[in-house]
């Protein structure tokens, strides 16, 4: 017999049901909801409430949600309700918020980490994407990010702070070609 956690022959890391204590989808699709409440649930029992648009703030601030699923598209700007909850100065500004679309696109996509989104999942997607993206927010936690234009997590996805930039290369002593960029022909040489 399964562990609560494995369905489908698929373990759930134990820091995933947390995130699916209180969860909030803002969808007007009602057929999507219902095969996402399914997918949670598979995953771990959790307490679903939907919204609209214009209520999906107010009701993760009352429910105090710990993830809150938002559908970016045409008819739907998921970005403004991510946005506004960071903006809230609430303690729920800094739940996990994961957008869904159907069509990703570059700009999608940059709109989606612009507006504070922790992840974005594309509609239609399997239960290993969902498990994936919340394995994500929960197994490699972000640094919050509070600015004058952007609240939520830091949009870098990786520590990039192994890489050499051009300030902290200068101190290697390597030649630097016009780009910036160790010469090759020098160390050849």
């Amino acid at each position: 017999m399964d562990s609560p956690n494995t369905i489908w022959a698929m373990p759930v890391p134990r820091s995933v049901p947390p995130l699916l204590q209180r969860v909030l989808i803002v969808d007007p699709d009602e057929n999507a909801v219902a095969a996402l409440v399914a997918v949670l649930r598979s995953i771990s029992h959790c307490q679903v409430w939907t919204a609209e648009e214009n209520e999906g703030v107010d009701l993760a601030i009352r429910i105090a949600a710990t993830t809150i699923f938002v559908e970016q598209s045409a008819g739907q700007d998921g970005g403004a309700v991510v946005r506004t909850l960071r903006r809230s100065g609430s303690p729920a500004a800094r739940t996990v918020a994961i957008m869904m679309t159907a069509h990703p696109t570059m700009f999608g996509i940059v709109t989606a980490r612009e507006c504070g989104a922790h992840e974005v999942l594309r509609k239609p997607f399997a239960r290993s994407d969902l498990v994936r993206r919340l394995e994500s927010v929960a197994l490699e936690p972000r640094e919050w990010i509070d600015t004058a234009t952007y609240v939520g997590p830091d949009r870098r996805r990786f520590n990039s702070g192994d890489h050499a930039s051009l300030l902290r290369s200068t101190a290697d002593g390597a030649d630097r070609n016009q780009h910036g960029f160790a010469d090759q022909r020098a160390s050849a040489a």
